[in-house]
């Protein structure tokens, strides 16, 4: 029974037993268990961030904690960390992922290195794609595209037109990708170069994936405002091989014919690639948001009702003084009426001149009501304006300009640094996780959405092998005295050639990679249909074979006096403004 020492300990947020508990062990020398799953398919490291134990996180990866192992359900720890939505945690884990990924590049390069080195035969081979789609219009506009490929001892060579399919639009190009070992320091090197542009891209070896704290904090925010996507998986297990027969009653298995090769036609049925989408960190960050929404609208009601009574006290105090002096100029009425004299003359002649002076002042008052509601009213018009992105005709009032500023630095706060309040704590006790509950993936964080989509589809594959050979009609016939041979080429070693094609470019070539991984009749698919966007099939296949095609060692070599280094790629970029790509890349 396994013991799971490192998950008890982080489960009960003990970090001075943890501490003890690795302390015998460096990262040269890890704990068995820094990697290990549970039970219930958690990691020491994504265990740690699902609980919210942030202080274990830091000594996890101190001491050799992968943060691009997955737990039993696919997601990696950077993707628990924006469930859970703690930055400092996801900017420790984005700044490891980059050192692993250096290593994980590097050591791609040499694993191909040694696949290239084990297969002693050097080669050449045309692989041809050959695009569809079910809709009438745009199967019109489909490529069709021939990679050349050449491998002489640790070297490789790919010759392509088709660079991508990204946004509905096909990129053609002028592309070739060269593969080969550094003579000077004996390490494997990837670079892309394009013809067409005259530029070069390296791939590895890489020293490091730079970026700085203000493109780390921009990446972080994006992924807490952006649900979780797992990489799409193709459940080996369920696919279903079976040959595909012929004829209506008499049903026999069907061979065909491709180029110079007789096959056999297979049928790969049940392949589905799985896509599941999580968005429980968005929908809390859009409550958040609306929550600040209103708040924002409750004050700017409550400011608008300040100076409604602002306004309502001086409207009054207007009608006290008003009255007071109405009062003043009353006079008490005498029983006979008095002549007048200089004294009542001069006094009414004051009493005129206050009451103009009066009015006066309620005139200017008023006055300036007006100017204060049209610019308070221009205002409004003009700030709904900016905000719905339409010119204003006073774009240099001062007023609006600081509005305008005011909104902008808000607006860059709010974009670099989203916040999210951690998910409450789980109730799982220690002992329903260890010793009540069955074994089986459990979810400790932020309850989880997810959206779950599944593609189902077919792939027809046309296999050589010996006993398609003899089934060739004009062997039968006896036109031939002897059928061509299968065709040639082995499948071990195709795959390190995908493996440099796939590189984190092309999403048709991993396709192909993910269903020739499946158990495979004896013999070499030499061509094969496959689904491999939404509206897109292809046809592949493979031809001109050849071992004694004469290769030079300049057919390998980098012109990096002709062309200048550039971004090809922009996923393997080593840009800065490319961070985003390395916080979704998964190997």
């Amino acid at each position: 029974m396994e013991n799971y020492r490192l998950h008890k300990l982080i489960f009960l947020k003990d970090l001075n037993g943890l501490k003890a508990e690795l302390g015998d062990y460096t990262p040269e020398n890890p704990c068995p268990e820094i990697n290990q799953l549970d039970l219930h398919g958690q990691t020491p490291l994504t265990l740690a961030i699902t609980t919210g134990f942030n202080e274990a996180v830091p000594l996890l990866i101190e001491n050799g904690a992968s943060v691009l192992t997955k737990n039993s359900a696919g997601w990696n720890p950077f993707q628990e960390a924006t469930s859970y939505g703690s930055r400092e945690i996801m900017a420790e884990i984005l700044r490891k992922q980059k050192d692993e990924l250096v290593q994980w590049f590097n050591e791609k390069g040499q694993r191909a290195c040694k696949a290239f080195s084990n297969s002693l035969e050097d080669f050449y081979i045309e692989m041809n794609w050959k695009f569809d789609s079910w809709i009438p219009l745009v199967n019109k506009l489909c490529p069709s595209d021939k990679y050349k490929i050449w491998k002489k001892g640790t070297s490789l060579r790919i010759d392509t037109t088709l660079v991508g399919f990204e946004n509905l639009k096909w990129i053609i190009g002028d592309v070739s990708v060269i593969f080969y070992v550094n003579e000077e320091t004996d390490e494997p090197n990837l670079y892309i170069v394009d013809r067409k542009n005259k530029i070069y891209q390296r791939i590895f070896p890489r020293s490091e994936i730079p970026t700085t704290d203000e493109a780390l904090a921009e990446t972080i925010s994006l992924n807490l405002k952006t649900p979780i996507v797992s990489n799409p998986s193709l459940p080996i297990e369920k696919l279903k091989l079976t040959r595909v027969q012929t004829g209506w009653w008499n049903k026999e298995d069907k061979y065909e014919k491709v180029g110079q090769y007789y096959t056999s036609v297979w049928s790969l049925s049940n392949v589905e690639i799985n896509t599941v989408t999580r968005n429980e960190h968005v929908t809390e960050i859009k409550k958040l948001e609306k929550e600040k929404e209103e708040e924002e609208k409750k004050k700017n009601i409550e400011k608008r009702q300040q100076e409604i009574e602002q306004r309502t006290r001086r409207l009054q105090k207007k009608l006290s003084d008003s009255t007071l002096k109405a009062l003043k100029d009353m006079k008490v009425s005498s029983p006979t009426k008095s002549e007048p004299n200089e004294e009542n003359i001069a006094e009414e002649n004051k009493n005129d001149e206050s009451k103009e002076e009066s009015k006066e002042e309620e005139k200017k008052e008023e006055e300036e009501e007006k100017k204060e509601e049209i610019h308070v009213k221009t205002m409004d018009e003009s700030i709904k304006k900016l905000e719905s992105g339409k010119n204003i005709k006073n774009p240099d009032s001062k007023d609006v300009e600081n509005y305008v500023n005011s909104m902008k630095d808000t607006w860059d706060v709010m974009t670099s640094n989203v916040y999210l309040p951690p998910p409450p704590p789980s109730e799982i006790q220690f002992e329903d996780y260890f010793f009540l509950e069955k074994p089986g993936y459990i979810h400790l964080g932020r309850k989880q959405e997810i959206e779950e989509s599944k593609l189902k589809f077919k792939a027809v594959l046309w296999v050589s092998n010996q006993e398609s050979s003899i089934k060739d009609p004009e062997f039968v016939d006896g036109t031939k005295p002897l059928p061509v041979r299968p065709f040639p080429m082995k499948l071990e070693q195709l795959y390190p050639v995908l493996d440099i094609l796939g590189f984190g470019s092309n999403s048709h070539i991993n396709t192909l990679n993910e269903v020739l991984s499946a158990s495979l009749p004896e013999g070499f698919p030499v061509q094969i249909e496959i689904p491999v966007f939404n509206i897109f099939s292809a046809l592949i296949s493979f031809d001109n074979y050849t071992t004694e095609y004469e290769i030079g060692e300049d057919h390998f070599k980098v012109p990096f006096d002709e062309y200048k280094p550039g971004v090809i790629i922009s996923k393997l970029s080593d840009e800065e403004t490319d961070v985003n790509a390395v916080a979704s890349a998964t190997p």
